[in-house]
């Protein structure tokens, strides 16, 4: 009796279908990789926006602490928080009512980009009593 063998049984996969499988594979990563480098930028985004209204909120509340009567006009100043460089734009102007002034904070990233060219991160509008009572 003669025993026969079929000739084409088949050990293991295919080198093309080895291909396949890791294309397939590499075509999930790299979405994945998007998919955490886009959600990594947006909280850098956050964070360094609240950073700025941080920034914007200190600069308010130090106009306040000093008792002073601010003269109108536009001055920027640095503001940095921890390891992000600021840059905060105060602008005075007069209001309706004589004891009060209109402070406008607005914060830019200092990269030393000129201010037409500036990212605007945060704003911040407020009125200024006149705590001495005068006017000066």
């Amino acid at each position: 009796m003669k025993v026969t063998t079929p000739q084409n049984t088949q050990h293991g996969m295919v080198l093309i279908e080895v291909l396949v499988g890791m294309t397939i594979l590499a075509i999930v990563l790299i979405t994945a990789m998007r998919a955490l480098s886009s959600d990594t930028d947006t909280q850098q985004a956050v964070m360094t926006r609240s950073l700025a209204l941080i920034s914007a909120d200190n600069t308010l509340n130090q106009l306040y602490m000093q008792n002073a009567w601010p003269e109108v006009g536009t001055r920027a100043t640095p503001c940095p928080q921890g390891n992000v460089a600021l840059l905060c734009e105060q602008k005075v102007s007069n209001s309706a009512n004589p004891n009060f002034k209109r402070i406008d904070i607005t914060v830019y990233m200092d990269d030393g980009a000129s201010s037409e060219n500036r990212t605007k991160l945060a704003w911040l509008t407020a009125l200024l009593p006149n705590i001495r009572g005068g006017n000066f």
